[in-house]
């Protein structure tokens, strides 16, 4: 092992590995412990913990952690027969990631995460086919013979590609983002623009796709809960794209060209689609932008102007802002 920063560590083997390192001379800043614990498990994932690192920023501090270890986090992770899932993938983290261990079930579903200190624990359990389940628990609520239930995760399948070529646009992405708790999962897409995959929670949620010079597309989905895991909710949905248009413009004031005032766009929805600030002279521009009727804000201390803009699929339009008190 060799340090390239402060506590951090490249890891080079295969084999599990864990192990306490003493490392000198390392800043952390008003930390008075200087300590790392590495864990390499299977498959290979180097974990870095630091007992006790500055405060991230907005962190919540109310519930403090502990520079000495907590007890172990244990249970077992079971389906709706009760019987236990092996291969759970099980992650924990102290307060706002500041701790972090990674284990997995083993064939009766048990398992047992080590070397975290006191503190509000935060558990993840996933497991292909089913929905991913998030647990909490405060400082002062036991941590030990935790039961976890794995419920089966819906399932969508479908095509993204281009209104108007039929292909799949160059760099496109596709995200699954849950509205109960905003997890979003990137969606793989196939080389004809065709994805699948199950495994996702169930209810409300908003397929997000995005690709360089095209407009940003929404649609929103309800996934109902499958029997049994690896079932598709969703079947032969289809995303088209199209181009995103332009908008440019201008913001005068009562002393001509108006700098550094907030421009935002918004469809017909209400929905916010873009945003940017106006330059020395006044001037805007936002491309990928989708098509329809948009309005246009602009707003600082000086005032407030509106405007509006009729834009085509790849079409590029100009607007003029005037800003009053």
């Amino acid at each position: 092992m060799e340090p390239v920063l402060n506590g951090s560590f490249w890891a080079r083997g295969e084999k599990p590995l864990s192990k306490t390192l003493k490392i000198a001379g390392c800043d952390l800043g008003k930390s008075t412990a200087k300590f790392v614990v590495l864990r390499l498990g299977e498959p290979l994932d180097a974990l870095c913990r630091l007992t006790t690192p500055p405060p991230l920023p907005g962190e919540d501090l109310s519930e403090p952690i502990s520079e000495s270890l907590g007890p172990d986090v244990t249970g077992r992770v079971v389906d709706g027969r009760g019987f236990g899932l092996s291969a759970v993938r099980l992650e924990a983290q102290i307060g706002a990631g500041r701790a972090r261990a990674v284990g997995v079930s083993d064939a009766t579903g048990s398992f047992r995460l080590t070397g975290l200190p006191r503190g509000p624990l935060s558990l993840r359990a996933q497991l292909a086919g089913y929905a991913p389940l998030s647990l909490s628990r405060r400082t002062d609520e036991p941590r030990a013979e935790l039961q976890l239930l794995l419920k089966p995760g819906g399932g969508i399948a479908g095509t993204l590609r281009d209104a108007r070529r039929g292909n799949l646009p160059a760099g496109a992405q596709l995200f699954f983002v849950s509205a109960a708790d905003g997890l979003s999962v990137s969606v793989p897409l196939s080389s004809d623009g065709s994805f699948s995959l199950t495994g996702l929670p169930v209810g409300a949620a908003t397929l997000r796709a995005r690709a360089p010079g095209h407009a940003p597309l929404n649609r929103a989905v309800q996934l109902a809960a499958p029997e049994t895991p690896g079932q598709l909710s969703l079947r032969d949905l289809r995303l088209e794209m199209e181009a995103g248009g332009s908008l440019s413009g201008q913001v005068r004031g009562p002393l001509g060209g108006a700098a550094g005032i907030n421009i935002q766009v918004y469809a017909e929805d209400g929905n916010l689609v873009g945003k940017t600030l106006t330059d020395e002279r006044g001037e805007f521009h936002l491309a990928e932008l989708p098509a329809g009727h948009l309005r246009v804000s602009a707003t600082s201390s000086q005032g407030r102007g509106e405007g509006s803009v009729d834009l085509r699929a790849g079409g590029e339009e100009r607007v003029y802002l005037e800003v009053r008190p």
